[in-house]
């Protein structure tokens, strides 16, 4: 999350000030990310080309500094690449990966099941190991062994069974993107929820239960609760109040709460995976919050 979000940062610096190291270090950083998990491994061209729609530049600089996103990251993701061409060997950038998702993201549905998809790693490798003929005893995971030419045949698996129910599978990624987007209510089935509420007895231990501590913390846990249930509006009201004021801000941003939000809910996906999503419509709510409180204030002084 926070490679992202600094990565975020360096970007639209670069694009308020023309600079190509700055654009060089947000491509860097975002590779980085992709070491420790692989979801942002295609921001980088959502990245470019908000630099491209954005950035107040001449056309030149916006491509120059779109190849500079892209190639830093290609540069800092590259060793994952040979490593896994060596030993596979194959050509992956993901290590075998989406087709997991893709195949365990219909796993989590009715219609999936019905039709063989199994929500789990454990059920995913046991069924591939009677799939494939493997005895009990020997080794054998979900990457291991031929792991890659295993998830392509998830893949290609999935995506047929996708193109089959279009209009289906389109409302189960609404679906996810609705969870992922909620923060109040209770957890959704498979991903879980983003917001929670700080109370004593969850965050302190016994001894320190009861007193100031414990009041200041439950009166905390309050705030949340409203916080929880006008966080979305007031990151929407955000939204408007940033595009009005700074559209290249705004477009960077956006670019990357999209990429989460839409391509990152069509398979399996998890409240962890999106956490970058979430820091930066905190960043719309906190605008609108500053707004809104200003607003108060120039109102009570009449």
């Amino acid at each position: 999350m926070w490679f992202v979000l600094a990565g975020n940062w360096l970007l639209l610096l670069a694009a308020r000030r023309d600079n190509v190291s700055l654009a060089l270090g947000a491509g860097a950083l975002l590779g980085i990310a992709c070491w420790i998990r692989v979801n942002p491994l295609y921001l980088a061209a959502g990245w470019a080309v908000a630099v491209l729609i954005f950035a107040k530049i001449s056309w030149r600089r916006r491509l120059t500094m779109s190849g500079a996103v892209v190639f830093a990251a290609a540069l800092v993701i590259s060793p994952i690449v040979v490593r896994n061409y060596f030993t596979f060997p194959d050509f992956t950038p993901t290590g075998g990966t989406i087709g997991v998702n893709l195949w365990e993201g219909l796993g989590e549905t009715e219609l999936g099941r019905q039709h063989g998809f199994l929500y789990g790693d454990d059920k995913l490798i046991e069924h591939e190991r009677v799939k494939n003929g493997w005895p009990a005893d020997a080794p054998f995971d979900s990457q291991w062994p031929d792991g890659i030419r295993r998830d392509k045949e998830r893949t290609r698996e999935s995506l047929a069974f996708i193109k089959q129910h279009p209009v289906w599978y389109a409302g189960v990624m609404l679906g996810r993107m609705w969870g992922m987007l909620k923060v109040a209510g209770d957890p959704v089935p498979y991903c879980g929820i983003a917001g929670f509420n700080v109370t004593s007895r969850k965050c302190l231990s016994p001894p320190w239960q009861g007193g100031v501590i414990a009041f200041g913390v439950n009166v905390l846990g309050m705030i949340q609760s409203v916080a929880r249930y006008v966080y979305l509006p007031l990151a929407a009201f955000g939204i408007y109040l940033a595009a009005r004021r700074d559209i290249v801000a705004t477009g960077v941003f956006l670019v990357t709460i999209l990429y989460y939000l839409v391509p990152g809910t069509a398979a399996h996906t998890e409240i962890r995976y999106v956490l970058p999503m979430h820091g930066l419509l905190t960043v719309f709510a906190g605008l609108a919050v500053d707004r809104l409180s200003r607003r108060f204030l120039q109102i009570a002084h009449r």
